[in-house]
């Protein structure tokens, strides 16, 4: 997945067509999700929605 996501034609054509890519290998995408995740906890309990 690495070798597509980083060719300039590809993303030549997902910006166009407005998809912002932020590729990541498996470990900094699983740092992403963790620390992502608790920031998102955060914000929704900060709301005071959470059921």
């Amino acid at each position: 997945m690495a070798q597509p996501m980083t060719s300039p034609d590809v993303l030549e054509a997902l910006e166009a067509l407005g998809s912002l890519v932020a590729y990541q290998d498996a470990p900094a995408f699983s740092d992403f999700v963790a620390t992502g995740g608790t920031r998102l906890i955060a914000a929704v309990k900060k709301t005071g929605k959470v059921e």
